[in-house]
């Protein structure tokens, strides 16, 4: 059974190959592995009768052409004709192209939302408490009193925790 077999980070603009073994409950030698994120592709695999499996490969082309970020990998095989059998295969993670990118963010979404909550929280702060409106990334947000922002800074600093595979927890002590 196909289950998370892959994990695979690549810089766009790289080449990738990889073999998966074909599942024992799949007939049939036809198999594409679906790329679905931010944009798609389909690459097909090469049967390899000795090995029991598929060998795939992405070119540097196709590669450039993902825009960064995660992608979920589905293997799909089967006969071609009266059987088709579709399955999790795992994830295939695209960071920016270190050769043409000027510049880059490496942070996540969740590092970047604790920075704008915190600066946030410092301008309610600086304001005595009477600004209510943020810009938080590309958006403009409005909460009605300090504690909303400070359940969202504990939210994202849990979701920093776990991408980092860790547990955090921020303690508000008052006097």
């Amino acid at each position: 059974m196909v289950n998370d077999m892959i994990e695979k980070k690549i810089c766009a603009g790289d080449s990738l190959a990889f073999f998966l073994p074909r599942p024992t409950d799949v007939d049939g030698i036809e198999a594409t592995l679906v790329l679905r994120g931010l944009s798609r592709v389909d690459l097909t695999g090469v049967w390899q009768p000795d090995q029991s499996g598929w060998q795939f490969s992405m070119t540097a082309s196709q590669s450039q052409e993902l825009e960064v970020g995660k992608y979920r990998a589905m293997l799909v095989c089967g006969d071609g004709v009266t059987s088709r059998s579709s399955r999790q295969a795992g994830i295939v993670e695209v960071w920016p192209d270190p050769v043409n990118a000027e510049t880059f963010d490496n942070r996540t979404f969740a590092q970047k939302m604790v920075e704008d909550i915190e600066k946030a929280l410092a301008g309610f702060s600086g304001s005595g408490g009477r600004v209510k409106s943020y810009q938080i990334g590309s958006r403009t947000v409005t909460y009605r009193d300090i504690s909303e922002l400070l359940n969202q800074l504990a939210y994202w600093e849990q979701q920093v925790a776990a991408e980092e595979g860790g547990n955090f927890r921020r303690w508000l002590v008052g006097f």
